[in-house]
């Protein structure tokens, strides 16, 4: 047997102790009793006990005791027992039993002094997660009565919770943006643990069920039904959003109510599957004209990073009197096709009109739904806008937007948009999102977010190589090749058809057009300052609103990385993996170590500075033998 005991703050450890215990037939006598034992070393050892007589303390009867939960707490009620027919009446204390029974057939025992005059014993909620954290498979309870002298004791027998308990239980007044008006129940079922349960285990659409308004008359439920749903419960405070990493499942049950609501406490009586009725209370306050927000004012998009950004009117309650604590409940749907995923059901105060919802949350479907509710705060009332439906940006989160992706349901590196298009040669570190320009016209905008080591993304039959680190953003537009930097600075490598290369770097607010056919590169009068190109190490500026003519270059060098045979886009891939990997390895072994060679910049410590100067040192690498070695073989082949 394993023990713990305690008043009121009841300490989940428990510790393991023994005891000894013997019956005998003959009748106690008031006295003092001597114990004498003897050990197996033959010791003799003795113990005195006064007893003071027997006491004719009443039993509680298990019948007696009734169970509840409430707000998550596990709740156990009886009457206070009778002490006035005993003269004197004895002071008297009761202890609560609680026996958990471990999957591993342990029993760990809880004794709980309770005060015989409180009639009641609360397991909080803490405590039970505690029980199935120790694989409590079930619960009894007995109640012991006993003189504080110890000397005479009670005990009911052992009282099992019920099967099942009624929670989140709902009366209330729901309005639809669609014309619905009803008065609704709501309730899930849980166990003595306080973990949902699956209804249709418990109770089915036919089980016996009562539900009494405040004046005691029996309300008329229609519609019975026990409804599965997969959800996400979470919180938005406008800038902070907090939800569960999955979906979880879970049944409900609700029903319409014919009559009007009424204030009042009203009383739900259900009766389970094993014919045990159980009963809970809900307080409905009154009807509060609450509005709707209605769906033709939502305003829903995307980000470039497939972000979802949802706006709405902020709802006025000024005309209310006295204007109630409201809140509301922003309902995002997930479908694949018509195939319901799940829901994100998430809390947003009223005045904050807006949510925002991660791409990385939006997986799994290719359609989401939403609806908006209104409450207020003691939910008796809400309204409900209509549901609308958006497809969803990019359904096979390859990064790359439905209307570009070659192969929009499966992962995959290539776009289009019918006139510029490209191939991601190398993710790296970066997450990539492949756009729809702003304007059609436009192309296709190419933004990347990760870590240290950047993206490659060929473009325009590969006259143009882009290069991303996080944070960079472009958009490219094809025939020949246009790009305007709208974040970070891009490296560009831009290949003419006679195999000039020209080498671009590009911060954010400048563009540059090139010309495959005859080598033009031009700087956009919109640009704020000269760009430099460099040719074979050559650095020429373009002032804005002009452009020149690179000349053809040819210097002997093998640059087919992968050896297929070719000099493209592909062995600027191979090569960075080479670099990417000579990185990896010095981070390994010697900047994760801490290790001499990982200080990099000579100033006797190794952080996080050398990381980044050694990043650069890898990137000019890189830059050099795109230059020297990639370049002319690339011009020559």
């Amino acid at each position: 047997m394993m023990k713990a005991t305690g008043m009121w703050e009841l300490p989940p450890e428990y510790h393991t102790e023994n005891y000894y215990r013997a019956d005998f037939a003959d009748s106690l006598k008031m006295g003092q009793y001597r114990l004498e034992v003897i050990d197996i070393q033959g010791h003799t050892h003795e113990r005195y006990y006064d007893f003071n007589g027997i006491v004719d303390l009443p039993l509680i009867s298990a019948a007696t005791v009734t169970s509840s939960l409430e707000h998550g707490d596990l709740l156990f009620t009886w009457p206070v027992p009778d002490l006035s027919h005993l003269d004197p009446v004895p002071e008297t204390s009761m202890r609560a039993i609680v026996n958990a029974y471990l999957q591993d057939g342990n029993v760990v025992e809880y004794y709980i002094r309770i005060p015989t005059d409180l009639g009641m014993l609360r397991l909080p909620a803490w405590f039970l997660e505690y029980l199935v954290m120790l694989q409590t498979e079930r619960l009894e309870v007995t109640l012991q009565l006993r003189s504080n002298d110890n000397n005479n004791r009670s005990y009911s027998n052992p009282i099992a919770p019920a099967s099942f308990y009624i929670d989140a239980l709902f009366v209330q007044n729901r309005v639809y943006e669609d014309g619905r008006d009803l008065n609704r129940l709501h309730f899930v079922a849980k166990d003595a643990f306080g973990r949902l349960m699956p209804l249709d285990a418990v109770i089915n659409v036919d089980s016996p069920m009562t539900l009494l308004d405040g004046a005691g008359q029996a309300l008329t439920l229609t519609d019975k039904r026990i409804v599965w749903w997969n959800a996400a419960f979470g919180r938005f405070d406008g800038t902070v959003l907090t939800l569960p990493d999955a979906f979880h499942e879970e049944s409900f049950f609700f029903a319409d109510i014919t009559e009007t609501l009424s204030p009042g406490t009203h009383r739900l009586s259900v009766t389970g599957l094993d014919a045990q009725e159980q009963s809970a209370s809900y307080h409905f306050s009154g009807h509060v004209p609450l509005p709707i927000i209605t769906a033709d004012t939502f305003f829903i998009n995307f980000d470039v990073l497939g972000n979802l950004n949802w706006q709405w009117p902020v709802p006025d309650l000024s005309g209310l009197n006295p204007v109630p604590d409201t809140s509301v409940r922003a309902m995002v749907q997930v479908f694949a096709g018509e195939a319901y995923v799940g829901e994100y059901y998430i809390k947003v105060p009223t005045n904050v009109g807006h949510l925002s919802l991660p791409a990385e949350r939006l997986t799994g479907g290719n359609r989401l739904g939403f609806t908006l509710q209104l409450r207020t705060n003691d939910n008796n009332n809400r309204t409900y806008s209509k549901f609308m439906s958006v497809p969803v940006a990019d359904a096979d989160t390859d990064g790359i937007e439905n209307v570009l992706d070659d192969q929009p349901n499966q992962a995959s590196i290539q776009f289009s948009d019918g006139t510029t298009g490209g191939t991601i040669v190398d993710r790296a570190d970066q997450i990539l999102a492949v756009t729809d320009a702003a304007q059609p016209a436009a192309g296709v905008h190419l933004i990347a977010t990760g870590g240290l080591l950047p993206a490659t993304v060929e473009t325009c039959s590969g006259a143009g190589v882009f290069t991303l680190d996080a944070n960079d953003g472009v958009v490219v537009t094809c025939s020949s090749v246009h790009a305007q930097v709208t974040g970070g600075q891009v490296d560009i490598i831009l290949t003419a058809d006679n195999g000039t290369v020209t080498a671009v770097s590009l911060d954010s607010g400048s563009g540059v057009s090139f010309e495959p056919e005859s080598g033009s590169v031009t700087a956009p009068e919109s640009n704020p300052d000269p760009i430099i190109v460099v040719v074979d190490g050559v650095e020429v500026p373009v002032e804005p609103g002009t452009s020149v003519i690179v000349d053809d270059v040819t210097m002997g060098c093998t640059a087919d990385c992968n050896g297929d045979g070719n000099v493209d886009g592909r062995d600027i891939r191979c090569k960075s993996r080479e670099f990417r990997k000579a990185f990896k390895s010095w981070v390994t072994t010697c900047w994760n170590s801490g290790e001499a060679c990982g200080d990099v910049n000579y100033d006797g410590r190794v952080t996080f500075r050398d990381r980044i100067q050694k990043y650069l040192e890898i990137m000019g690498a890189v830059k050099n033998w795109i230059r020297e070695c990639w370049r002319p073989a690339r011009r020559a082949s």
